[in-house]
Formats: C-alpha cells, sequence, structure tokens
C-alpha cells in the first residue's frame, strides 16, 4: 500500500521498467566488492570496471551526481560501504553441459568476448567486467534484458565526454538466444 519496506532498504526494486540494483554491502549482489573509489568514480562518470550507468541512473548521473563535490561523493560512497553486508542466497549455477549454457557461450564467444573478453574480464572504464560482477547476480534481469535488446549508450559526463555503448541485438537474435546468452554471462 506504499508503505516503507524497511527490511528491503537499498535491496534493489524496479523503477521505470529498468531494475535498479541491491545497494547494500553484499558481495554477491551487493557493493562488497565495490571499492571507495568504484563508487565516487561510478557517481562522478557513469561508468567503473563492474558498470556503466543506463536507464534511470544514466540521467541520475548527467543531471546530478557528476556536479557533486568531492566530499559528497566520497560521503555517499563510505556510508554505502558501511552498511549491512547480507549473506544472502548464492544459486548454484547451471552446469556448463546444459544446452542453454552452451547456445549461451556460442553467442556470447560471437557477440560479446571482444569487448567484454572471452573470460568476462571487460576493459577497465570502457567495457564492464561481467565476470563475478554483483549486478549480473540480480534476482531480476530485467535491466540486463533492455541492454541487450535495445543496447545502451554509456553516460556522457563533463569528465568522461565520450561514453561506450553496447548494440542492440533485438533484430539479430531471437528471444531464445538472448534468453541463453544472459543465461551463460548470470551463470559463468
Amino acid at each position: 500500500m506504499g508503505g516503507d519496506k524497511n527490511g528491503r532498504f537499498l535491496g534493489g526494486s524496479e523503477v521505470e521498467d529498468w531494475y535498479a540494483p541491491n545497494l547494500d554491502a553484499s558481495d554477491h549482489t551487493g557493493l562488497g566488492k565495490w571499492t571507495q573509489q568504484d563508487i565516487v568514480t561510478y557517481l562522478r562518470t557513469g561508468v567503473n570496471r563492474y558498470a556503466i550507468a543506463s536507464g534511470p541512473m544514466a540521467d541520475a548521473v548527467r543531471h546530478s551526481t557528476q556536479h557533486w563535490r568531492e566530499d559528497d561523493l566520497n560521503a555517499v560512497a563510505v556510508y554505502l560501504k558501511d552498511g549491512d553486508k547480507k549473506a544472502g542466497e548464492k544459486p548454484k549455477p547451471l552446469d556448463a553441459n546444459d544446452d542453454r549454457m552452451k547456445l549461451g557461450a556460442t553467442i556470447y564467444e560471437a557477440k560479446c568476448s571482444a569487448c567484454h573478453s572471452p573470460g568476462g574480464r571487460g576493459e577497465k572504464n570502457i567495457f564492464s567486467q561481467l565476470a563475478d560482477n554483483p549486478l549480473f547476480n540480480q534476482p531480476n534481469a530485467t535491466s540486463l534484458m533492455h541492454v541487450v535488446l535495445a543496447g545502451s549508450h554509456g553516460v556522457d559526463t563533463d569528465a568522461r565526454p565520450t561514453a561506450p555503448a553496447v548494440p542492440a541485438f533485438a533484430g539479430t537474435l531471437s528471444d531464445d538466444n538472448i534468453t541463453a546468452v544472459l543465461t551463460y554471462i548470470r551463470n559463468s
């Protein structure tokens, strides 16, 4: 009924048909692996080793956080890093021999590995690291589907006027192929 959900504070939720990720300090689905500097850099430039701002967050960076003072960016980063480190359930990944994983691996190699690398390590501050990335471990893959289907252009900021982009694959991959590649990435 619109009441506060204090037990889910910073736990992620759908916003404007995107999934705002978990911001608690857990390693698997939150910001636990992000350093304080990762958070500051993301809020200032819209990109770090784990993420490139897209959807509503791109607007937040473009019109707000890139203009914050350094002290304010650091204060937010310290606050987020100091949060509860919830263990959370880490699901068992699919077996590599699962048909979805095999198909997803083939599609990943053909469509994704040139930028994100065969092992998913990406290219720092240009192409997101996919391997061991808590953003890909979120319980809801809505934002990932948006990016793969429609593509995404990273936010341009004063500090990073040229932003990386992901091409749209809706016209070249079937729904089953998109499901397979996201299943592969999320389970690898």
